[in-house]
């Protein structure tokens, strides 16, 4: 089994406007941004490297992991709806989670 390493977030924020929430995770000087959240169907996850994005479900069932080089948009269509978690590695390393909460 290989452990992963996981970081404390330097600083968190979330930026709210009407409709739209944006999640800004800065871990260890690696900027993550992750939107919309809420979503239907779609989301967007902004990296500064490449890293594997994966998203597990309520139970901890791995449901997607996808390969991302900066922006990568995470199709969720066929899950159902529900909160996830998604967990960004690189190089064995976790630097961002978050949850993502699917309508």
């Amino acid at each position: 089994m290989q452990l992963l390493e996981i970081r404390k977030p330097l600083f968190l924020f979330s930026i709210y406007t009407q409709r739209l929430i944006v999640i800004v995770i800065v871990m260890n000087a690696v900027e993550m941004l992750l939107y919309p959240n809420p979503t239907h169907d779609k989301f967007i996850v902004e990296l500064e490297e490449t890293a594997y994005i994966k998203l597990y479900d309520i139970l901890g069932k791995e449901v997607i992991s996808q390969t991302s080089t900066g922006t990568a948009e995470v199709d969720i269509c066929h899950l159902s709806k529900g909160i996830y978690c998604i967990c960004v590695i690189s190089e064995s390393k976790v630097i961002g989670y978050s949850k993502i909460v699917k309508h």
